[in-house]
């Protein structure tokens, strides 16, 4: 399945994903907001977030809603 994200490319390595500019200036400011909001810095929400994302749900995440 090809992804439709604008600006989105391969990284190049085994035609590996990878976010866009955009996508990246779009996350580090909501990771830099949520992390003033709960007081931390924004590499340790980065982290945290890495760890939601990485901890096996992510997956059906994006099944669940995919398909609405």
């Amino acid at each position: 399945m090809e992804s439709s994200a604008e600006g989105a490319a391969p990284a190049g390595a085994e035609g590996r994903w990878t976010l866009s500019p955009e996508h990246v200036d779009r996350l580090s400011a909501w990771i830099a907001d949520g992390a003033g909001t709960a007081g931390i810095s924004p590499d340790r929400a980065a982290d945290l977030l890495v760890q939601a994302l990485t901890d096996g749900a992510l997956p059906h995440w994006i099944s669940t809603r995919a398909r609405t």
